[in-house]
This record gives C-alpha cells, structure tokens and sequence, in this order.
C-alpha cells in the first residue's frame, strides 16, 4: 500500500543579488534554480516556476540588496512610545531628503534601549512580489530580513488569511489592503506634519512672550529713569528757585556805590567779586553781611587798591 504524505514540503526564496528558490530535503537545502536579480521584472521570472512554487511551504528572506538599514535613536523622555512611529518615520523622510515616502514601506524594530533598526523597502517591489503569492495561493509561512529574527509581520499575517479563506480575488485583497495602508500613511503623515507645526506655534509664541517679557522690563526701567529724570529736574527747578531767591537778597544788600563782576555760588557758599571808589563801602557792606540772620560767614579774600578803585573778593556762607 502507498501512502499519501499531505505535509507540505518546505522550501526558501532567498532574495539577494542574485534570487535563490531553495527545497529543503531531509533538512538541507538544494538549490534548483537562481534568477537575475538585476531583471526588469523578477514577478514574470518567478512565474515561470510557479507550478513547482506551489507544491512548497516557503520562508523568504530578504538581503540587503533590496532595503536600506538605518539606525535610530529614539530617546524616551522626548519621544513618547505612542508617537515612536511618527518620530521614525518623519526621520526616515528626513534622511532620505524626501517630502513624501509613499513610495517606500518602513519597518522597524528595537534593537535596544532607545535605539531602533529601521528597514527601507521599495513599496512597488514588496506589492509586487505579495501578489504573486496571493494570486497563485503559494504558500509563505513567515518573511525575514537578513535572515534574523526581524521579520514582516504585517504581510506575513496577509498570507495566512488569504490562503485560510476561500478569495480567489487576490488583487482585491491586496487593493484594499493598500488602501488601508495608503489611508493610515496620509494619515501618520498629516499628524506628524501638524504636531511639527503645533511645535513650530508653541516655540513662536514662547519667543514672543520672552520678547514681550524683556520689553516689559525695559518699560519698567525707562519708567525708573524717567522717575528720577523728574525727580531731578524738580530738585534743580527748587535749587533754582533757592537760588534766584538768595541771590536778589544779597544784591538788595549790596551799596549802590558797590559794584559786583561776578558771583559764583557752591554748597551755600558764594563767592563775589567786584569792586568800588569809597573804601568805607567795603566796611559797610561787610556790616550788612554779618548782621543778617541766613549768613553765618562773612570773609574778605582780599582787598586791593589799582589806580582809583578797590578790588575785591567775598565769601559768603549761607543757611
């Protein structure tokens, strides 16, 4: 009697410069054919192995020659775990100097504390090949990169849906299913572009509080100095006044046979220079001086005789 083995026979599609379709036979693997990697188009290629793809279960993995890998830091007090994959993503666009990355698929995974590996597909080539497997019903048991432990969670769980149900519309499938991921990538990107411009907002207006904050303390100041302009002005108008008041109540003292050249006044004290014909004037005006009240000191610098006349210099001290 002839038994019927119903399990599926494993295989590997190793995507790398050069495409291997691999059958796993007693646990080792036997290459029986290799593709271009540098064809035009790799689906058509593929399709010509379809048959054979179809009697085995297989795991694909993913080289490097078809992804770039970039490291990311994501540092935990600036970047919430919720807004990790916004963050990633404005940094891949970033990187890459693109306004728009619609046409790359992002995976990533934390590789540890604070720092995530990011993985960079082309979006047409990972569709592409997706549905192949769908509209041939070949089986994918997992997808990896680098042939580690990252692996493609996301189309990995496609598969298996589509291979569990009973769809024979694989471009269906895989049209609503890039509209969920077309819609969900707008919308990450819409939020990413608001949250950039919220922050963009709150820094302006903090800056425009720090400058309506320093224009406020100089108001205060310009108020303090104006406050003492006055201040002084006022203390100089009232010199003034005192000062006038106590000139003309010296002048009215003075002789009228006295003449006066110059008066200059200092910390109450006056000084005055002048001159007259009658000796005898000098004497009596120094009398007047010192018996007024607001006087305390009455002194002759000097008294001199030239031609005619007598010169003079006096200091006077007053209250």
């Amino acid at each position: 009697m002839k038994f019927i083995n119903l399990k599926s026979k494993k295989g590997k599609i190793i995507f790398s410069e050069e495409i291997t379709i691999c059958e796993l036979i007693d646990e080792k693997e036997r290459i029986f054919q290799k593709i271009d990697s540098n064809s035009e188009n790799i689906v058509e290629k593929l399709k010509l192995y379809t048959k054979k793809l179809k009697r085995l279960s297989f795991e694909i993995i993913f080289e490097e020659f078809y992804f770039k890998n970039i490291d990311v830091e994501v540092l935990e007090d600036e970047v919430s775990e919720e807004n990790t994959e916004k963050y990633i993503e404005y940094f891949i666009k970033e990187s890459l100097g693109e306004d728009d990355i619609e046409s790359y698929f992002i995976k990533y995974f934390k590789k540890e504390k604070e720092l995530y590996t990011v993985f960079v597909f082309d979006r047409e080539f990972i569709e592409d090949i997706i549905e192949f497997f769908l509209e041939n019903k070949i089986k994918v048991e997992k997808i990896l990169i680098k042939n580690e432990n990252y692996i493609l969670d996301n189309y990995d769980l496609l598969l298996k849906r589509k291979l569990d149900t009973k769809f024979n519309t694989g471009k269906g499938y895989i049209f609503l299913f890039l509209l969920i991921i077309t819609f969900s990538s707008l919308l990450k990107i819409y939020n990413v572009r608001l949250e950039n411009n919220i922050d963009i907002f709150n820094k302006n207006i903090i800056s425009e509080e720090e400058k309506l904050n320093s224009l406020k303390l100089e108001c205060d100041s310009l108020e303090k100095d104006i406050d003492k302009l006055v201040e002084k002005i006022e203390n100089y108008s009232n010199e003034k006044e005192c000062f006038s008041e106590k000139i003309l109540r010296i002048l009215e003292m003075i002789p009228k046979d006295v003449m006066i050249e110059n008066i200059y006044f200092e910390k109450n004290i006056f000084t005055i220079k002048g001159y007259t014909n009658n000796e005898t004037s000098l004497f009596k005006l120094s009398k007047i001086l010192e018996n007024d009240i607001k006087i305390k000191k009455v002194v002759y610098d000097y008294i001199t005789k030239k031609e005619n006349r007598y010169e003079f210099f006096l200091e006077l001290r007053i209250e």
